[in-house]
Parts: C-alpha cells; sequence; structure tokens
C-alpha cells in the first residue's frame, strides 16, 4: 500500500477537483460547483449570473491557547466542505446588527469568495476589508453578485479579528495590536495561493475596504509584511490618517478627543493591561481561560492597530510621508456627507444638539481656536429641510471635513497619481434612518457601498421608508462598479492626480480639497 502525506493528498484533491470541475461543466456549462482550494474541495452555490463559495478557511480557528497568536496555517479538511451559507462573523462588539441568520464565534477566520458563473480565467481579484471601526461587521453584510458580474472580477470577501481579540496589547505578547490586521496578511496570501482555482489572476490583486477597512488598507501600503500580496489598493471612507470622530453619542457630557484609528505600541498595552486588569488578570494565561462575553467586554479600549511593531513599524502617516510605503496605484475618496450617520444618533442618544452644547463641543475640541471654528461652522450657514439654522447640519459637517475628507484627500497627496473620488448624491441610500426632525442623510458614511454591492440591512431614506435605486442612480452604481472593475483590472478609470465627483447628475473632475475646507483645517491643530 502507498503511503500518502499531506502534501500527497493535497495534490491528489486538487487533480480530484479538477475532474469534478470539469464534470460540473460539462452538466451546466456554468462554471464549476468544486472547486480545490489548498486546505480541501469546497462546494458553492449558483445564483444568477455567479458563483459563491462562503465560508472558506483561510487560517486555523484562533481558539484557546490561539487565541491573541498570530494565524496559523488552515487545517486540512477530508471530502467536500459545504460552501452554500456564510460562515460565522468574528466575535464583536454589536452582534445584534449581525445580518439574519449570521452568527459569531471565535472561530471566524474565513473568506467569502464570488466569482462569475461563466468560465474564465485571469480575472482580477478584489480582496474586501468590511468596515465596522474595528469593533463590528461582517463579510455577510456584501453581497458582492453586481460586481462579480458587471465587472468580471473575482471577489474575496474577509472576516478577520475584531475588537479586544484583535487588538488586544499586552506587554510580553508577541503581535500585540496587530491581530485583525495580521489575519487580514494571512488572506493576502491565501489568495495568492488559490485565486488561480477561482479564476483569479493572483498577480492582479486588489486590497479594498470601507472605513475601517479603507484604514487596513492604507495600512498594507505601509506594513513591510503586506510587500508583495497586492498590486493595487482602493480606501474608501479610510485612510492612514481617518479620525475617530470629535463626539461620541453614546456617552453623554463626554467628549473625547482627536484620536486616529492607530497608536504607538506602549499605549495600546497600557490600554490592555487597565482592561486586562478591569477582569481581574495580570496575565494573558489568565484572559485566555476567559470567556469569550467576558473579552467582548474589553473591546471599548482596543479598537486601534499598534505601530511601533513587527507588522506595522512606523507611524502610518509618516511613513507615507517618508516614502516608506508600496508604490502601487491607489483608488481614494469619500461620500459628501460622512458624519451626518454619526450625527443623527444625537437624535436618540447623549444629550440634546443645542446651540448651547454646540458650543461645548467646539470650546473642549478647540480651546483658543473655537471661534474660528465656529465661524467657519456657523449653524445659520446650514439650513434644515424647512430652512431654519441647523447646529445637526454644521457640526455634521465639520465632523465630516475634519474626520474623514480632509485626512482622505491630504493622504492622497501623498500618493503620487492617486485616482481621487467624491461620491456626492443628496438623495443617496442609507442603512440608518435621520432621527433628528428637519435633517436628512445626505450622502452619509457607508451610502457609496450600496452603488457597490447589494447590502445589509437593507437601504432606506431619510424618513426611513424603503429605498428604491432611480435609474439614474442605477446607471451611476454601473458606472462606479466599471470604474472600480476597470481600476482592479490595471486600467486608469479617470485622470490620475485628479478626484473624480460621482452623482447622479453628473460624473466628472472636481474640487473636493475646496468643497471640504481642508485648506482651513491644515490651520487648525
Amino acid at each position: 500500500m502507498v503511503k500518502m502525506g499531506v502534501r500527497g493528498l493535497l495534490g491528489a484533491l486538487v487533480v480530484l477537483g479538477a475532474a469534478l470541475t470539469a464534470s460540473a461543466n460539462a452538466a451546466d456549462g456554468r462554471g464549476p460547483v468544486l472547486v480545490a482550494t489548498e486546505g480541501g474541495l469546497v462546494r458553492g452555490g449558483a445564483a444568477g449570473p455567479v458563483r459563491t463559495f462562503h465560508a472558506i478557511p483561510y487560517a486555523a480557528p484562533p481558539v484557546g491557547e490561539r487565541r491573541w497568536r498570530a494565524p496559523a496555517p488552515v487545517v486540512p479538511w477530508v471530502g467536500v466542505r459545504d460552501a452554500a451559507s456564510p460562515g460565522p462573523a468574528c466575535v464583536q462588539l454589536s452582534p445584534e446588527q449581525l445580518p439574519p441568520g449570521v452568527r459569531e464565534s471565535e472561530d471566524c477566520l474565513n473568506l467569502t469568495v464570488t466569482t462569475k458563473a461563466q468560465p474564465g480565467a485571469g480575472r482580477p481579484v478584489v480582496v474586501w476589508l468590511h468596515g465596522g471601526g474595528f469593533a463590528n461587521g461582517t463579510s455577510a453584510a456584501f453581497d458582492a453578485t453586481r460586481m462579480a458580474a458587471r465587472g468580471d472580477v473575482v471577489v474575496v470577501a474577509v472576516n478577520y479579528r475584531l475588537g479586544a481579540f484583535g487588538y488586544l496589547g499586552l506587554p510580553g505578547l508577541a503581535g500585540s495590536g496587530t491581530f485583525g490586521l495580521q489575519d487580514q496578511q494571512a488572506a493576502l496570501r491565501w489568495v495568492r495561493r488559490n485565486a488561480a482555482a477561482f479564476g483569479g489572476d493572483a498577480r492582479r490583486v486588489t486590497v479594498a475596504g470601507q472605513s475601517a477597512g479603507g484604514v487596513s488598507a492604507c495600512l498594507h501600503l505601509t506594513s513591510p509584511r503586506s510587500r508583495g500580496l497586492f498590486s493595487r489598493v482602493v480606501m474608501q471612507s479610510g485612510s492612514c490618517d481617518t479620525n475617530i470622530s470629535l463626539v461620541s453619542p453614546g456617552v453623554a457630557g463626554v467628549e473625547p478627543v482627536r484620536q486616529k484609528f492607530t497608536r504607538p505600541l506602549a499605549e495600546v498595552e497600557a490600554a490592555g493591561r487597565r482592561s486586562a486588569a478591569a477582569l481581574g488578570c495580570a496575565d494573558v494565561a489568565c484572559l485566555r481561560a476567559l470567556d469569550a462575553g467576558a473579552v467582548r467586554a474589553m473591546t471599548p479600549g482596543s479598537t486601534v492597530v499598534a505601530h511601533g511593531t513587527p507588522t506595522l513599524p512606523e507611524e502610518p502617516v509618516g511613513a507615507l510621508r517618508r516614502g516608506h510605503f508600496a508604490k502601487v496605484p491607489v483608488l481614494s475618496g469619500a461620500n459628501a456627507d460622512e458624519s451626518r450617520l454619526l450625527v443623527t444618533l444625537f437624535g436618540v442618544l447623549g444629550d440634546p444638539l443645542t446651540d448651547e452644547r454646540y458650543a461645548k463641543i467646539l470650546a473642549d475640541g478647540f480651546g483658543a481656536r473655537a471661534d474660528a471654528v465656529r465661524a467657519v461652522y456657523d449653524p445659520a450657514r446650514f439650513l434644515d429641510a424647512s430652512g431654519r439654522p441647523s447646529v445637526a447640519l454644521a457640526l455634521s459637517a465639520l465632523m465630516t471635513d475634519r474626520d474623514f475628507a480632509c485626512p482622505q484627500y491630504e493622504t492622497n497627496a501623498l500618493l503620487p497619481g492617486a485616482f481621487g473620488y467624491s461620491y456626492a448624491d443628496p438623495d443617496a441610500p442609507t442603512g440608518v434612518p435621520s432621527f433628528i426632525p428637519g435633517f436628512t442623510m445626505g450622502t452619509p458614511h457607508i451610502a457609496e457601498l450600496y452603488s457597490l454591492f447589494d447590502m445589509s440591512p437593507a437601504p432606506v431614506r431619510s424618513d426611513g421608508t424603503p429605498f428604491v435605486f432611480t435609474a439614474e442612480q442605477r446607471a451611476l452604481a454601473d458606472r462606479m462598479i466599471d470604474d472600480w472593475a476597470a481600476f482592479a483590472g490595471g486600467g486608469a478609470p479617470w485622470r490620475a492626480g485628479t478626484t473624480q465627483g460621482f452623482g447622479p447628475e453628473a460624473v466628472g473632475v472636481v474640487d473636493a480639497f475646496a468643497a471640504h475646507r481642508c485648506g482651513f483645517w491644515r490651520t487648525v491643530p
């Protein structure tokens, strides 16, 4: 009898998978149902123009003694793994926000591959990193059918460790503050080895993300351990310089200081030490013995990525300024009204948004510069749907410009030849209605995602009624998919070094830097 090791077994699975794929092709002519990956065979599902393979492991489960360790190689399986349904999301701060039927688990290092049903090879690959502030989110929220079918690209949506599971730091803990980023790198390595099995080209991989996913994409630009794993980058509403909001609607009367999504390792470890002490733990062994619910409680103090580490050696913006980053094409932009999504929460959380509170926010946030900021963002200049001055609109404009748009476009300026964009649809879809009378959502955070993906939650209008795309908005969504896919394929969707405006009435070059008052913000610390 011939003995077969793991490598031999995997080789046999690849051969068997090719035979089964050929059989499936012959049966329906629409492409593979079974695919051989490095871990074993997976059976995906067919839906319209695409085939989707859910819950494919790209690393070993980070549980037990593997909690807070670098991702380990995937454990091969025997037989055919069912990939017809979404896998578990990573344990997160707000699991009640997960799509219906999706559960959370620490065993969550899985990804979803969506590829065109029509057989093909050498398609560009888009690796999608979800947002959620490094505390929430799941790949299951993104149906990539339209992007894969219309754009003729392979879309790989990744789950990665979140909150305290992904970004806890402790003195002496290898990988402190970077486990989630390491997960993303492990997924990119998986794509390099397995893309061809799904019709993808491992030489044309675009790492793309929105919000925290956009921040992550930017961090991969500066991480030496990400070199060679991608050829292009897309950053949507998130960059190396994106800020955590000026104000926090969830904590009445508390206005936290400005804070980026990365911090020095010493600060991350000090925060982790405080969180561990609050749970009665002095070391990681004690923390590994806790259940997931107890660890979840540490997440509010563990949602930033540590720099000064092997994974992220330099402070990211400084690395960009020094030219210490991967020299690849970048597509990067923001939405016109990013922070309206955050400010509308003041309608149900925190203190009322009165003029007095606005004055306090400005005083706490800007000190001696408060009057100068007030002059630019005077509520009298921002009128609501009834024509009345609106503190909510003034504050959301301030936060959009300061926290999202200007950091995005300042980052673009450090990336020679970046393809900038600005998404501006005054009646864009959103996942959350407005809770403030007279306050419309405009083009808020996450709005552009509905043009690129079919999303969960379903889109609504500012008044909470179901959102239905107009013909013009559907045409705009098609244009955006075409441009994003052209970029992923190696093309230039518009002139490099300019910012393309996307709106239902017109698409063309815009001056987003001026529109978001970024010159003013260069004068304010």
